[in-house]
């Protein structure tokens, strides 16, 4: 009863450590942004592709068992039995390999397939034999040494399973060999007299064809993003390699076992998608802002004990350049909105009737305005806004950016909306016209991009303004 518990309890945590192994192939997502010339932002979706191909290359440490019997003499006559057959022990060895290297591993998937071709596989194994006593010398002892090199084409398709740490991976698979050259030495040693050595190259032939089977585990490791469009991963492993015999002459039975350390490095061609963007031209940027500081002297109020002089920290909403404005002149702003109110003398009686307007599209048109909080269009400026709309009724593809401007006579926010109602007067008037709402592109950009200096009224009524550009 308790061992029938114990096989119970052992298939219950068999099947949830099979349900934890469950891993899947990462995709390898991201996006980009690419801006264009026009401002159109152009958004790339990258992915892996379930190809990769590449290079495979690395070192194998091995072991060749079972019965290796080779004899004392082969004769060039295949009717001459050999009087003496030598019994190899158990040999050791190296060797490198170096092939190409493929795989398919869909993406979201915990199953791929691999393939490496190994065009270069060499291996080279010794063993010796046992002491024995030489039957050309009396009372002579001695040993053979045998040296085995052989180069073989290697094939050796897999399937990979992905662990839950991320990018460790397991394969197993077959070999398939192909002997492409070989070498078979034989050396004799003496023991008990003169260090005397005999090699020879022995003629026998190992098997042209063997199969094996592997398994191994590796881990995959970026390493470069070649060009945004070509991803390479370094994926070191390790494989353990048994399979039928390399020799079976002289009734050999001859089995490589064999570790393989390596590494494939690989690349894959990335996936893309792309999504265009239109840049938003009526967008409008977030207000700008100066953080500044002052130093205070000590202030009296009636009935309030003097300040103490120490630095006092303030955020304000309008350019520095008011600052110097107030602190320099000298000047209150009440004083200067009255300056430029009695500035600007319109002269209509001498303005005449109806003007001859030239449209010049690309060119920039500028209206200005008499006080900080004006919008209203002028007689004049109509004049030129109705010859404006004839000319984009007869050219349907033309289109208006207006851009409204303010000095900075408020905040930001009063400077902002100043800005924005100096344009939105001039769409307004269009559309009355007959133009199209999606023709006319307007933006309001406060008092940020001054064409005077705004610590004098001249300027200000210079920066007190509408600009309009066909844009075809």
């Amino acid at each position: 009863m308790n061992f029938i518990k114990v096989v119970k309890y052992s298939i219950v945590i068999l099947v949830m450590s099979l349900a934890n192994l469950y891993s899947q192939a990462p995709s390898g997502a991201f996006t980009t942004y690419e801006i264009q010339e026009n401002l159109d932002t152009v958004k790339v979706h990258r992915q892996l592709s379930p190809w990769w191909f590449g290079v495979t290359g690395g070192a194998t440490l091995g072991m060749s068992f079972n019965s290796l019997k080779i004899p004392d003499i082969i004769p060039e006559n295949g009717d001459v039995i050999p009087t003496k057959i030598i019994d190899f022990n158990t040999g050791y060895g190296s060797g490198y390999f170096l092939g190409l290297y493929g795989e398919y591993l869909p993406i979201d998937e915990m199953w791929g397939v691999t393939l490496r071709i190994n065009f270069l596989d060499y291996r080279n194994t010794e063993s010796e034999s046992d002491e024995m006593h030489d039957n050309y010398a009396i009372d002579s002892i001695c040993t053979y040494k045998n040296t085995n090199k052989f180069n073989y084409l290697n094939i050796a398709p897999s399937v990979r399973y992905n662990l839950t740490i991320p990018n460790l991976f397991l394969f197993v698979g077959a070999d398939l060999e192909f002997n492409l050259s070989h070498e078979i030495l034989k050396r004799k040693k003496y023991k008990n007299s003169a260090d005397i050595n005999h090699d020879k190259i022995v003629k026998m032939d190992p098997n042209g064809f063997r199969a094996a089977v592997h398994f191994g585990v590796g881990y995959d490791i970026f390493a470069a993003d070649i060009n945004n469009a070509v991803r390479a991963y370094i994926a070191p492993f390790a494989s353990l390699h048994i399979g039928t015999k390399e020799i079976s002459a002289y009734e050999s039975s001859r089995i490589p076992f064999m570790l393989k350390m390596g590494a494939n490095v690989k690349f894959n061609i990335d996936e893309k998608h792309f999504d265009t963007i239109p840049v938003n031209r009526e967008h409008l940027e977030a207000p700008q802002y100066i953080a500044s500081y002052r130093k205070e002297t000590g202030v009296n109020f009636p009935g309030v004990t003097k300040l103490q002089p120490g630095i006092s920290g303030m955020l304000r909403e309008v350019p520095e350049e008011e600052i110097i404005d107030a602190e320099l002149t000298g000047k209150s702003e009440k004083e200067e909105i009255k300056a430029e109110q009695t500035e600007r003398v319109t002269k209509s009686a001498d303005e005449p009737k109806k003007r001859n307007i030239t449209i010049n599209p690309g060119a920039t048109k500028i209206f200005y305005y008499p006080t900080s909080e004006s919008s209203t269009i002028t007689k004049v400026n109509k004049e030129y806004l109705d010859a404006l709309a004839e000319y984009l009724q007869k050219n349907p593809r033309a289109t208006l950016r207006i851009t409204g401007h303010s000095d900075n006579a408020g905040s930001t926010v009063q400077n902002q909306e100043r800005s924005e109602k100096r344009a939105t007067a001039v769409v307004q008037y269009m559309m009355k016209k007959g133009i199209a709402r999606r023709r006319l592109l307007d933006r309001g950009r406060g008092a940020l991009e001054p064409v005077a200096d705004n610590t004098t009224a001249t300027g200000r009524s210079k920066n007190r303004r509408v600009e309009i550009q066909i844009v075809r």
